[in-house]
Order: C-alpha cells, then structure tokens, then sequence
C-alpha cells in the first residue's frame, strides 16, 4: 500500500496500529519501506512510500496507520 507520513518518523519492524473513521480496527508490523522503488530502513515527516504491512486486518483506502515503539522496563521497587 502506498501512503504519507504526516508525523514522526517510522521504521522497518515497528508495531502498527490501524484506525478507520475514530475505532482501532486492527494490528501488526510493517515488513519492509521503499521509497522511489528502493527498500529503505527509515523514513520521516513528508515522505511519501510504499508500506508492506503484516497484520490481522486489511488495510482499506483512508485508513490511517498508527506506527509504534513498544518497550519494557523493569519495575524497580
């Protein structure tokens, strides 16, 4: 799928979210980035790409891809 990315910057592995109209519908990762038909491990604010997304749902026109870190720290008492 192609898309924008209108904050932030995402990179290849990272966890996503998928939103459709103001509901969460769906979840997974995104496998690999290009840009200009070349794999990219990164990418920022602005740029345009193509997206292979793993999840379990499909991703429809107008729906928006919410891409995340997902860390865990030891509790400390």
């Amino acid at each position: 799928m192609g898309g924008k990315i209108t904050e932030g910057e995402i990179k290849k592995g990272l966890k996503l979210e998928v939103i459709r109209g103001l509901e969460k519908v769906g979840s997974g990762r995104i496998i690999n980035l290009q840009r200009d038909k070349k794999d990219m491990d990164l990418l920022k604010k602005g740029d345009e790409c193509g997206i292979l997304f793993e999840g379990n749902v499909k991703v429809e026109p107008q729906d928006i891809l919410v891409a995340f870190i997902e860390e865990r720290q030891k509790g400390v008492l």
